[in-house]
């Protein structure tokens, strides 16, 4: 995870000297996360005895935030205040590594995104 929290950074990075960019990889990150957490959700209330349901959409919304809220500050844990040894740790990456970084960097995204949009069809939550 660390890797790929890097080489997001790499992607869109502007100025090295600010923390934004580190802050963007981090949020798109924590919006993947929160992308497999409601796969899960979604094959544990299809196969599960016990549903999660919501009463209202207030309480998709807030579970939701809720939720997210806390991907969030675990990230800041363990990635954004960590940003600096992540960089120096892969800062002197070979080219081949580099492409293969980005490689399973667009893979993770995809199959993330694929597997909530199929998953999504096959288990929608009732």
């Amino acid at each position: 995870m660390k890797y790929l929290y890097y080489r997001l950074y790499k992607i869109i990075r502007g100025n090295p000297d600010e923390d934004i960019s580190w802050f963007g990889a981090m949020s798109i990150m924590s919006i993947f996360h929160l992308m497999n957490i409601a796969v899960l959700h979604m094959l544990l209330n299809y196969f599960s005895n016990e549903k999660l349901y919501f009463n209202k959409k207030n309480d998709v919304l807030i579970f939701a935030v809720i939720l997210g809220l806390i991907i969030l500050v675990l990230n800041i844990f363990y990635l954004f205040r960590n940003r600096h040894k992540i960089l120096s740790q892969y800062q002197d990456e070979s080219k081949a590594k580099r492409r293969c970084g980005n490689a399973v960097l667009l893979i993770y995204f995809l199959s993330s995104f694929i597997t909530l949009l199929t998953i999504g069809n096959i288990f929608p939550l009732q």
